[in-house]
């Protein structure tokens, strides 16, 4: 507030300096040439050159000061708005576009409305003085001049309906067509595995095509209010130019009253222009501003508890008790009731669709309970603070996602004070040895979200990243679909060996990578079926067993 306040005052200043300019050009033409009196001459053309000189150091200093109000408010609101995403649910979340859009197109269009708003300041002042400076010159015109007014007042109500409308039409387009690139890179060799590649191309250049024809409408009616406003400016002084000339033949006007209230007028031209911009930029910017606070007040679903409690120390036993859960289409769990214990792994089996990964995300708030309660350590994890959720539980997913950074910095996502010696321990652990044969060894980059990298060694990366923030409970939620059966058993021992004081809960399809877990618990249509060992799940000829037999018979 105190850097608009100085930015007002210097505006101020800058307003008077072209009614100033019109005094002096008056007092230039009547008495010096008109008059003869050429004494004056070189004071009143020094202080023409003086007011520009300070006019321009004005708009220097109240540039830069607007602007880094303006280029502050957007940072600050960019960064709000992204920490607001990352607190929402994947849900919640929309598309990758309109994220984008939201976090670049819109928050940067409310730059445009700080700066319209010192805009609407300086223009009614710039207006207001040179009114002033005509009606002193020439009072008898003044009347003519206010049909301007409404001609102003018309198109700037108009021209801001209207771009409202089209800012909208441009965010919508540019939504799309990152949506689409974003999709086009995530599926490339999808893409080119189908001979599909020609036909995005297509896809895209449609995209672009809509996206530059709303950018160009955009552009265009930006300006079409100034330009109306400019146009009925224009003839209004052409009226007054044919009136005031003729006072001058009758000497009722003298020819420095008349060329300077056409000056005045002349000036307000511009301004009164940007009255109409202005109101359409503003009109732009509240559009922006309006989904920019409606995302931020979205309620995270995840939220933190009233009265949080403490976990336990030690180890922690994951309870599922008579839990719930549906989607809107029906219950994806139904009255469940489990538990993972210390030191044990749990795995959970079942065919596509049963709930398994569902089980897995209510233990991190991930989805919302329709019915019962998951506790961890005894807590319902409702009543655990976010933080300590996190930092007890590691989750290892079915995509094995890497950032595009070096291997430490991936490995340091959960614990970015973790030492070497715990980073190279944990890939030791997760048998994830080929990082040192690497050139950089846990420096080496990353590239392209793990690309080059096979299916086996990221999700290896993966469950050392998980490794190394020391959680107590491990979730990993299909972590071995896109490895052989071989390379499944592997980390499943690998698990055994880390498994003491952890609780971990191991989801699969293949029942060959789970047999050798501690428990197995089989899902089928949203409801608990069976929970035993292997052996004795075999041995019972139940659900799991016919699964057991159909597998091997593929086999």
């Amino acid at each position: 507030w105190r850097s608009m306040i100085a930015a007002v005052g210097l505006l101020s200043v800058a307003a008077m300096i072209p009614g100033g300019a019109v005094l002096l050009l008056q007092q230039t033409l009547d008495d010096v040439l008109v008059a003869g009196d050429t004494t004056r001459l070189g004071l009143l053309a020094l202080g023409l050159v003086l007011l520009y000189v300070v006019r321009g150091a004005v708009a220097l200093v109240r540039t830069h000061i607007t602007k880094r109000i303006a280029w502050e408010v957007t940072s600050k609101l960019r960064r709000q708005l992204h920490a607001h995403f990352l607190s929402l649910s994947p849900e919640q979340q929309g598309t990758t576009g309109q994220r984008l859009a939201a976090l670049t197109n819109e928050v940067d269009a409310l730059q445009y409305g700080v700066s319209a708003l010192v805009t609407a300041i300086r223009n009614p002042l710039s207006i207001g003085v040179l009114a002033a400076t005509a009606v002193w010159l020439a009072p008898g015109l003044a009347p003519i001049a206010l049909c301007l007014a409404p001609a102003a007042w018309v198109t700037a109500r108009w021209g801001g309906r209207l771009l409202r409308r089209r800012a909208q039409g441009l965010r919508e387009a540019r939504a799309e067509l990152t949506d689409l690139v974003a999709e086009q890179l995530e599926g490339l060799e999808l893409l080119q595995a189908h001979g599909a590649v020609q036909r995005e191309i297509e896809s895209f250049a449609a995209a672009d095509e809509r996206d530059r024809q709303a950018r160009l409408r955009l552009e265009v009616e930006r300006i079409l209010p100034a330009a109306v406003t400019q146009t009925a400016a224009a003839v209004v002084l052409g009226v007054l130019l044919w009136f005031g000339g003729a006072q001058v033949g009758a000497g009722v006007l003298a020819p420095g009253q008349l060329v300077g209230f056409a000056v005045a007028l002349a000036l307000m031209n511009k301004p009164l222009g940007g009255l109409a911009e202005v109101w359409s930029l503003l009109q732009r910017s509240l559009g922006a501003l309006e989904r920019v606070y409606a995302t931020l007040e979205e309620i995270p679903r995840v939220a933190e508890p009233d009265r949080p409690q403490r976990l336990p120390e030690g180890p922690l036993e994951i309870s599922w008790e008579s839990v719930s859960v549906d989607y809107g289409r029906g219950p994806v769990l139904d009255l469940v009731d489990l538990r993972a214990c210390p030191s044990e792994i749990l795995a959970v089996v079942g065919p596509t669709g049963v709930g398994k990964s569902t089980l897995l995300r209510l233990v991190g708030r991930q989805v919302t309970l329709n019915a019962g309660t998951v506790k961890i350590g005894g807590v319902p994890v409702s009543e655990l603070r976010i933080a300590d959720l996190r930092r007890a539980v590691a989750v290892v997913q079915q995509e094995g996602f890497l950032f595009s950074r070096t291997i430490a910095e991936n490995l340091r996502l959960g614990a970015p004070a973790a030492s070497d010696k715990v980073l190279r321990d944990a890939l030791d652990a997760a048998g994830a040895d080929f990082v040192f044969d690497l050139p950089l060894g846990m420096d080496s980059p990353v590239q392209d979200r793990g690309a080059t990298l096979s299916g086996g060694e990221r999700q290896r990366l993966c469950l050392a990243r998980a490794l190394v923030t020391g959680a107590r409970i491990l979730l990993l939620d299909e972590a071995t679909n896109q490895v052989d059966s071989q390379t499944s058993a592997e980390i499943l021992d690998r698990l055994h060996r880390v498994a003491p004081g952890r609780t971990i809960v191991f989801v699969a399809h293949d029942l060959a990578a789970v047999r050798r877990a501690d428990r197995i618990a089989l899902l089928d249509g949203g409801r608990l079926v069976e929970v035993g060992t292997h052996a004795n799940l075999v041995a019972s000829g139940g659900r799991y067993a016919a699964l057991w037999q159909a597998a091997e018979a593929v086999h």
